[in-house]
């Protein structure tokens, strides 16, 4: 019985289950005073399933048939930034919160070793790009509509079956969530996982112009010897400017191109509209008689100028 059950589930491809449970089947009625011998579990050789890396069509493919607005923003999350799926997981609000309300592109990741453990770097630097920052706004949005009250040390991400608040979403939960997208984008779930991801993200970093040395600290890999020595990797500035020549969008490089200009463009004018805002509540304050202590000194600024003709 033992010896059959133990075979099923080798011939069902499970011969590391097959393993576990013959073990504990015959711890179990050793202690009862049974002796059980069954064949020994050996490994069968197979052919090697070989993992696919996803195109950036297909990304946004999965992106668009993302069951919901949260896996959307986890798929583009990780393919813009080249993030682990559990760094990602251990992202907070807070380290977005300041640049995703201030419509800021490219997002900058400051990734420290409590959120990448696996990183050969101390620290390092990469980033959220238009598509993937437009997508966590949306989430982010969602959220709160439901009610959600996010602070800093709130998770990034988080399981949907948790509650109002939710609680942080782990390695486990992100990688059933992109599995899903994947089946549901038509792609080979069997052979796509989130590192696949990173793997694009790489890919890309392949195909732009700038250096390698940036190219491995966007990654979070160690630079080998001197030339470890010899790179910046807190000048984010010039690791901005050359992440951004990198075609991040599902069109060609020049529809990319112009995507962050826009981007940037949309980001001043908001900025304009809202410095306008609040330059004419403090003019009608300014002519109220009930003004506020805010309009009175301004109103005091602006008498105090002198107007040149």
């Amino acid at each position: 019985m033992v010896q059959g059950y133990s075979d099923r589930l080798l011939n069902a491809g499970r011969r590391s289950q097959a393993q576990h449970v013959l073990v504990a089947l015959k711890s179990f009625f050793k202690a009862n005073g049974v002796e059980v011998t069954v064949e020994r579990v050996t490994t069968i050789p197979t052919m090697r399933q070989y993992e696919v890396i996803p195109t950036r069509e297909q990304v946004y493919r999965m992106a668009d048939y993302a069951a919901s607005t949260r896996n959307k923003a986890i798929i583009l999350c990780l393919f813009q930034s080249g993030l682990r799926a559990g760094t990602l997981g251990n992202l907070d609000y807070g380290h977005v919160r300041e640049q995703l309300e201030a419509g800021r592109v490219p997002i900058r990741l400051h990734v420290v070793p409590n959120i990448d453990k696996k990183s050969s770097l101390v620290d390092y630097y990469t980033f959220f790009g238009v598509e993937a920052a437009d997508a966590l706004r949306a989430y982010i949005a969602e959220r709160r509509e439901r009610g959600e009250d996010l602070k800093d040390d709130s998770p990034l991400f988080v399981d949907r079956a948790s509650g109002i608040q939710g609680a942080r979403m782990t390695y486990s939960s992100i990688f059933l969530a992109v599995k899903r997208t994947i089946r549901r984008a038509g792609l080979p779930a069997e052979k796509i996982w989130p590192h696949c991801l990173r793997k694009t993200f790489r890919k890309v970093l392949n195909a732009s112009d700038f250096d390698e040395d940036t190219k491995e600290a966007l990654m979070g890999h160690r630079l080998p010897g001197s030339r470890g020595s010899y790179f910046d990797v807190h000048d984010v500035d010039e690791i901005a400017e050359k992440y951004l020549r990198c075609n991040w969008s599902r069109g060609p490089p020049a529809q990319a191109k112009l995507e962050q200009v826009t981007s940037e463009y949309n980001r001043r004018i908001e900025g304009l509209e809202r410095e306008q805002e609040v330059i004419l509540r403090l003019i009608t304050e300014w002519k109220d008689k009930t003004a506020s202590p805010r309009a009175v000194a301004f109103r005091k600024a602006v008498e105090g100028l002198e107007l040149k003709p």
